[in-house]
């Protein structure tokens, strides 16, 4: 289950509290009744956390508790790790040679993604809130460090994002083109295509959709809004793991959108083109049925 992550191992700091050697877990529950009991509130206040009793005795009763303990340390000691679980900060700089420390460790894993996925959708909804793709994207990477149970939760400020922008691509009209482009203003710029090549495997089928609505948008904005226009086309030939007939539909819009004479380069006349908007045309067709 998903949960708030204050290091214990601060707590054991504070309470000079050995951590490391022969661990007896008896005597440090003692040493912090101890520690509890001599604070009027009942909890323990130390460098701006709060530890509650119940939270702490919870996890030095489990069973693994001396498993689990080593992975505590790791935190500890790698502090831009120790920031993005404890202040949902991203400093992905900084990241990355720590969170490689643990690659390829199952039982790091399992500990560190209940407490990873509360931090992991509050930092996405913050970069998709700043339109920062790129950032989301570097985000992206360390998917793997969330297990099935939650990576539900994990990816919910970015699922609630892509169908709320496909609603809207889904819906736009003459009739209100400019103000649903203005709401969709973060796709009409470049810097997108990575965010949407790392998106995961639950993302299949949203993947296909945003694609198809994006390019259902081109061919209606290709002469009223020509740079923008573009601008799409260039992040969508970026985009991998697509099906044959998308990235050929891409291409080849991308192509009439750059003005290429497609029939010195298909050996296909004008009517290439209107095959390709015809193509759309049936995927979208084929997605308001299911």
């Amino acid at each position: 289950m998903a949960k708030q992550y204050i290091s214990i191992i601060r707590l054991f700091e504070h309470g000079n509290i050995p951590y490391t050697g022969d661990i007896n877990i008896s005597r440090i529950k003692k040493q912090l009744n101890a520690e509890f009991s001599l604070s009027a509130s009942g909890f323990i206040e130390t460098e701006g956390y709060v530890y509650n009793k119940n939270d702490v005795f919870e996890e030095l009763d489990k069973e693994d508790f001396l498993q689990r303990l080593p992975h505590h340390i790791g935190v500890w000691e790698n502090k831009s790790i120790l920031v993005l679980l404890e202040k949902n900060i991203f400093n992905k700089t900084d990241l990355r040679p720590e969170i490689k420390k643990f690659n390829n460790n199952k039982d790091f894993d399992e500990f560190f993604s209940p407490f990873f996925a509360i931090p992991y959708n509050t930092i996405s909804r913050a970069l998709l809130n700043e339109s920062k793709f790129s950032d989301l994207g570097e985000l992206l990477l360390y998917e793997d460090f969330l297990q099935p149970a939650e990576r539900e939760l994990g990816f919910k400020s970015i699922r609630l994002y892509l169908d709320e922008n496909i609603y809207l691509l889904k819906n736009v009209s003459e009739v209100n083109l400019d103000a649903t482009l203005t709401k969709l203003a973060a796709w009409t710029k470049a810097g997108w295509y990575e965010f949407i090549n790392y998106l995961p495997y639950e993302f299949d089928s949203t993947k296909n959709d945003l694609v198809v609505y994006l390019i259902s948008l081109t061919v209606k904005i290709q002469h009223s809004h020509k740079k923008i226009c573009r601008t799409i086309s260039n992040e969508l030939v970026q985009l991998t793991d697509l099906s044959p007939d998308l990235l050929d539909t891409i291409e080849n819009n991308d192509r009439v959108y750059k003005g290429t004479n497609i029939k010195q380069k298909t050996g296909a006349g004008p009517a290439n083109y209107w095959w390709v908007i015809w193509v759309v045309l049936l995927l979208i067709r084929a997605l308001a049925k299911c």
